[in-house]
């Protein structure tokens, strides 16, 4: 019926008054019966696969990291006319780039998929349990990741598909190709660095030797200690597992320190993938978090009716007038904070709404959501803030 439907010329129907003429394809038996159709390819799907069999290096989370050696189904769909042979080459490369990505060494870029009828899906070996989850692939796309990678390096993707003729094996035009001018593309992120736990069950001392990253909900249980030394970064939220996992925050229940320096403070922020969304951390009771020598993108630190215990020569600053998480499958918008029993010598700095900027609200704003709440800023510098202070709830514009 494609076929029938495909082959005959471009009509027009009807001409509205005042509009563009509306054409319809129209039916042409002889064309139908003497016309091959065409091949036409394209990448429906694809699954990362990073077992620890492959690398000593691999962590089998199903993310690309530095280091690791990764494989890859690739299903690609035949729109049209049966396609006969069928091969699939991947590189690493973008549109534009003078040359492949430095980061990416491949093993096996090339696997032969054979034939794919007209209209049929075809991959390279897909394997599933019993249950049906995609649990690796026979006939991978296999490329080891440099440990030099950056974190949230962008791996582009090129797919290029080289097809026979399934109807006319002497087809003089064949092989035909597609992906070449880069229409056929995925990217793939690499992570670099340690994941933190959802439970951290012994104690931990955070340095900067590793980039540590916070993508899920972490508990600090009581009696367990984690010390974050000077220098260390550590990112909440990551792109790849923004909508798998619930909003990455660190809840303690024991004790978690804090301890930068002033040349080499602590760093927590965002992915810069997702540089509105919130950095959270807080505690079970009040003594349970501390912070000295810190700087902190998008803080929601603490909650008012159970600040940290203190927060001694930071600086807090956002990337936006709102800050973002997820509730059920959408976005939602929370106001910075940082709620803390002692603050001391804190820079607050482009914090709190944009809204408002050049006026002054003497009582507590409506919509204290967009402005940054201050518990005793007596020590602090604030520049080109919109808070408001506990004592007075009074608005404050610098």
């Amino acid at each position: 019926m494609g076929q029938v439907a495909s082959t005959g010329a471009s009509k027009i129907g009807k001409a509205p008054q005042g509009m563009l003429p509306i054409s319809y394809p129209s039916l042409d038996g002889e064309s139908a019966l003497s016309k091959v159709p065409k091949q036409e390819l394209v990448v429906v799907d694809y699954q990362v696969f990073d077992d620890p069999s492959f690398s000593d290096v691999n962590d089998g989370d199903g993310i690309v990291d530095s280091g690791e050696t990764i494989e890859l189904a690739v299903t690609i769909k035949n729109r049209w006319g049966k396609a006969d042979p069928v091969t699939v080459t991947l590189a690493a490369q973008a549109t534009g780039a003078v040359g492949p990505d430095p980061f990416v060494t491949w093993d096996i870029d090339t696997v032969d998929y054979g034939a794919v009828g007209n209209f049929g899906e075809d991959d390279n070996g897909v394997i599933r349990d019993p249950e049906g989850l995609v649990t690796g692939v026979e006939n991978p796309f296999r490329f080891t990741v440099s440990k030099d990678a950056f974190n949230n390096h962008i791996i582009p993707i090129k797919v290029s598909i080289s097809a026979g003729n399934g109807f006319d094996a002497e087809d003089p035009n064949a092989p035909y190709k597609f992906g070449e001018l880069f229409d056929l593309t995925f990217d793939l992120v690499v992570q670099r660095g340690r994941v933190l736990p959802s439970i951290i069950e012994e104690d931990l001392v955070m340095t900067k030797d590793d980039y540590w990253i916070v993508d899920q909900p972490v508990l600090v249980p009581e009696g367990v200690t984690v010390t974050v030394t000077e220098g260390t970064q550590m990112q909440f939220w990551y792109i790849d597992s923004v909508d798998k996992k619930p909003n990455p925050f660190i809840k303690v229940e024991g004790t978690l320190n804090v301890i930068g320096t002033a040349e080499q403070p602590v760093e927590l922020f965002p992915s810069e993938q997702l540089p509105l969304f919130w950095v959270r951390l807080f505690g079970s009771q009040p003594e349970a978090v501390s912070l000295k020598y810190f700087r902190i993108i998008n803080p929601d630190i603490g909650e008012r009716d159970v600040p940290i215990k203190s927060a001694q020569y930071g600086m807090v600053t956002q990337n936006g007038d709102e800050l973002v998480k997820y509730y059920e499958n959408r976005r939602d918008w929370v106001h910075p904070s940082l709620y803390a029993s002692e603050c001391y010598k804190i820079i607050y700095r482009n914090v709190g709404g944009g809204y408002f900027s050049d006026q002054f609200y003497p009582n507590e704003p409506s919509f204290p959501g967009f402005y940054f709440e201050i518990i005793n800023p007596d020590t602090c510098l604030i520049n080109n803030s919109s808070v408001y202070t506990e004592e007075n709830l009074s608005l404050i514009h610098i």
